[in-house]
């Protein structure tokens, strides 16, 4: 749509609803369906480039990287698929069902599915390390200084990337999660409970605003 005015550009037709949020790099368009494909279009004028399909539907957001495609599916397999083509490059496959989204820091990928994180080879999705998290719905992690910070339904978690011990656990019930996000030391992270801002090195509650909160919190 033009940002200006709402007038509409173009429009395309997937074979299923749409949940998963674009990725837009060097003038494509990447995002998945819950018919269960992986899309590129051309974001001048929404012409399909690629389709590469999945067993199962997808909600989770692309995260595009040195011209490869990172994104879960329902089937329980993460892909990484070629920009340019779509064809396959990778796929790990843990057995479970639910993917967040990927996050890629200091040339690993981390993506949380079941009660696990996996650290992954970005370059051929071996499996590097795994963290047990027990918890369900857990987030897309959020990794700074060798910390990886993420939550699930209930709990926020600090852990050690190098190790898997967990630094501090932060329980704050309710169910929903954010990305979580750090910002001069302190984590903010919503939940069906509220916006909650925890001091990064302890888990310490610094303050709460009450009421839920589910998108992810922003930052200018």
């Amino acid at each position: 749509m033009g940002a200006s005015n709402g007038s509409l550009i173009w429009r395309f037709q997937t074979d299923g609803e749409i949940h998963s949020t674009p990725a837009v790099v060097n003038g494509v368009v990447y995002f998945g369906s819950v018919d269960g494909s992986v899309y590129a279009l051309r974001a001048s004028d929404g012409s399909l480039l690629w389709r590469y399909q999945t067993r199962g539907s997808i909600v989770a957001w692309p995260v595009v990287m040195n011209q490869v495609v990172y994104i879960g599916s329902g089937d329980g397999d993460l892909y990484a698929l070629k920009a340019s083509d779509g064809s396959l490059l990778w796929r790990f496959q843990p057995g479970n069902q639910d993917f967040s989204t990927v996050t890629i820091a200091d040339g690993t990928l981390y993506v949380c599915s079941g009660n696990y994180m996996y650290a992954l080879n970005l370059n051929n999705g071996n499996e590097i390390r795994r963290y047990d998290l027990s918890g369900q719905g857990i987030t897309r992690p959020e990794v700074v200084n060798g910390v990886i910070y993420a939550a699930s339904w209930g709990e926020v978690y600090a852990v050690q990337a190098n190790d898997s011990s967990i630094l501090w656990r932060f329980e704050r019930g309710g169910f929903g999660a954010s990305k979580p996000l750090l910002i001069d030391g302190v984590i903010f992270i919503g939940g069906s409970t509220g916006l909650y801002a925890l001091q990064a090195s302890t888990g310490h509650l610094l303050w709460q605003f009450n009421g839920p909160v589910t998108s992810p919190a922003v930052y200018p």
